[in-house]
């Protein structure tokens, strides 16, 4: 016997497709449950597809013309408008109406405040076939999760973008929070599972920072010796053939570079400042969105560059120490111990994990980010 069920999304950053194919887990699907209706608080988007003109999802009654109050008339139309941070908010779909589409849901909410799917109106709950008409009794619902690596990974940092008012807010539970230099703004970021950005111009004047002595114990480049792993979204907005800029660094201890050729850089000192670099076999095109991440393995001293959950390594590179020192934290300014080039282009979900990942966990975070469950 299949239970009805409603969705509630708590503090949810994957998305979640109605009517499709099981991917991790599945429940079974009759018909999405009248839990909850219309709330007091948050803002309710509605869908109704028995409207002729696509409303801006804010009323209940059909649009008078297109874009005017009134609902989305089809899921497409209200997953294409409804992302992003959702948190007290609700999209209510019309009761008695089948909904012969998919669903894969762009939004998220928080576990205080959550992102909620229900129904509204009088009579049956709605149904939504993904795929063709069938009994329901086999409908699914599938769920395409990621690791959670915000417990049990020693995230020492994690800086999403997400607060258009804080945006060095650090989401990990180490407190890194950033300065930010200069009026850096935010942008789009690369996918529904990395929904925010933010672009720098390449100048002195923008760019983020943290200094050392505000960084928390433990944080690679402050103290001890311990492997690491640390990743972001670029989308240089120029090409990086020819010039070295810099990223995501730790004073010496580590960086994420464009190598002069525009390949994906690797780099940490030892404790005799020697530099060794992992340098990625691949080069980073400028108009799009790629995820390059830096292994660090301290007990075999080995040295990795991933590009887009691949490991791109062109030659092997080893260290078994990394050098301790006082230098700030940047992100797209170049470090005090190199003399290169401030970044220009747009940035997203940089962060820093104090252990080696393997390459199924490196392609994990590309797949489904860094993952807020």
């Amino acid at each position: 016997m299949c239970p009805l069920i409603s969705l509630k999304f708590k503090n949810q950053r994957k998305p979640f497709v109605f009517g499709g194919l099981s991917v991790l887990f599945l429940f079974c699907l009759i018909a999405i449950f009248p839990l909850y209706r219309a709330r007091a608080a948050g803002v309710t988007y509605y869908v109704d597809n028995s409207c002729a003109n696509n409303g801006n999802g804010a009323a209940q009654t059909c649009a008078a013309s297109a874009g005017a109050a009134g609902p989305f008339n089809s899921i497409a139309n209200a997953q294409s408008a409804v992302t992003g941070n959702q948190s007290g908010n609700s999209l209510l779909l019309k009761a008695g109406e089948t909904f012969r589409e998919q669903y894969t849901v762009p939004a998220w909410g928080t576990s205080g405040s959550p992102f909620t799917i229900g129904t509204y109106g009088t009579g049956a709950s709605p149904i939504v076939d993904g795929l063709n008409p069938v009994a329901s009794s086999s409908w699914m619902l599938s769920a395409v999760t990621g690791i959670n690596f915000t417990s049990g990974y020693n995230l020492d940092g994690w800086w999403r973008f997400a607060s258009s008012t804080n945006l060095g807010l650090d989401s990990s539970s180490q407190g890194n929070t950033l300065t930010v230099n200069g009026s850096i703004s935010q942008v789009a970021g690369p996918n529904a599972y990395v929904p925010e950005a933010v672009s720098l111009n390449g100048a002195s004047s923008q760019y983020f920072s943290i200094p050392n002595s505000s960084l928390s114990t433990g944080f690679p480049g402050k103290s001890g010796q311990e492997s690491f792993t640390v990743g972001e979204w670029v989308d240089p907005a120029t090409s990086t053939n020819g010039t070295m800029m810099e990223t995501l660094v730790e004073g010496c201890t580590f960086s994420l570079d464009f190598a002069g050729w525009g390949n994906p850089l690797f780099q940490i000192d030892d404790n005799s400042w020697g530099g060794h670099q992992a340098v990625g076999t691949v080069y980073v095109p400028t108009g799009t969105w790629s995820q390059i991440v830096g292994v660090w393995n301290q007990s075999t001293g080995a040295l990795q560059i991933y590009f887009n959950g691949v490991n791109v390594t062109a030659s092997p590179a080893s260290s078994t120490t990394a050098v301790v020192n006082g230098f700030p934290l940047t992100i797209g300014e170049p470090s005090t111990c190199n003399v290169n080039n401030y970044y220009t282009g747009a940035i997203a979900e940089p962060f820093v994990i104090a252990a080696a990942l393997t390459a199924a966990q490196v392609q994990n975070i590309y797949n489904y980010g860094v993952i807020d469950l």
